[in-house]
């Protein structure tokens, strides 16, 4: 995996008006890369604020004639690659098998905005952040009793894994 050579991060208009850091990544090899392993592998070298809500793949990073990263046409391509990417999740929603799942995705959906958000997707990719999830890692131990580390749910950021702790813990009987 290859990183853009110099910082290319975007800034991409979220849904609620807001920007987000967007990275663009240029795969080696031609080999695809998993978005939520980028964010893994860049977890404690990138500060939680600066970590790119959306990973996405590129053939090269645009630039302008004297070399530099052409910004406003990185933009474009990372919303380009964000419709492409909500075509292709319309109808691949999970559905919540058991109570645990169905409540995170329930207060997720309540801190991040009404969103149908898959059991496997990275919450990152809808906007969680250091708060939000701080609020739901209190939420989490409210309710359910388990005491959840932030840093792991920026280490695997999606509901599923997060039912799963509740689910060894007990919590979720």
């Amino acid at each position: 995996m290859t990183v853009a050579p110099q910082p290319a991060v975007a800034g991409v208009l979220a849904d609620d008006g807001r920007r987000r850091p967007a990275l663009p990544l240029v795969p080696e090899d031609g080999r695809p890369t998993e978005p939520d392993d980028v964010r893994h592998r860049l977890t404690g070298a990138v500060p939680g604020h600066l970590m790119a809500s959306r990973v996405f793949a590129v053939a090269s990073v645009p630039t302008t004639r004297n070399g530099e990263v052409d910004r406003t046409a990185s933009g474009k391509q990372a919303e380009q690659a964000i419709r492409e990417q909500a075509r292709s999740d319309t109808g691949a929603v999970s559905t919540a098998d058991d109570p645990p799942q169905a409540w995170l995705r329930e207060l997720w959906g309540q801190l991040l905005g009404p969103a149908d958000i898959p059991l496997d997707r990275s919450l990152l990719d809808y906007g969680a952040h250091s708060l939000n999830v701080m609020t739901a890692c209190a939420t989490i131990q409210e309710e359910h009793g388990v005491q959840t580390p932030i840093l792991d749910v920026f280490r695997d950021p999606t509901i599923r894994v997060q039912a799963a702790w509740i689910n060894e813990s007990g919590g979720g009987a």
